[in-house]
């Protein structure tokens, strides 16, 4: 990588402070040009997630990853959402290591581990 992930973040964030809405779009795509002729492609989708993390927090919401053994039902996942405000994004997982259950992160730090792995693990140690 060029350039660290958090240079480009506060690259963009700064360029799009200067932009109008309607000129987001010409943003991005001159945004997308310069990865691409940094070689940065291969890294663009982590840029751009943290990108997206650090707009959300600047507008006071979190990034919120749902993992869980197996796809939520709606019902489920929409009673997750229940508790977050309209501008949190969220990110649904399938991840079966878990076994079973459902853990939730916010902003990458705080987690909430309902999963039976962390419970066997908490058990067994």
């Amino acid at each position: 990588m060029k350039y660290g992930t958090d240079v480009y973040v506060r690259a963009y964030i700064h360029a799009r402070k200067s932009v109008t809405h309607k000129e987001y779009s010409e943003l991005d795509e001159s945004f997308c040009e310069l990865l691409r002729s940094h070689g940065e492609m291969p890294h663009a989708e982590t840029i751009m997630k943290e990108i997206e993390s650090a707009l959300v927090n600047e507008q006071g919401g979190r990034h919120i990853v749902i993992e869980s053994a197996r796809e939520l039902s709606k019902t489920l996942l929409k009673k997750i959402l229940s508790s977050c405000n309209e501008h949190d994004i969220h990110e649904e997982k399938v991840n079966f290591d878990l076994v079973a259950g459902v853990r939730i992160t916010y902003n990458g730090e705080r987690e909430i581990d309902s999963s039976l792995r962390k419970q066997l693990t908490t058990l067994l140690t």
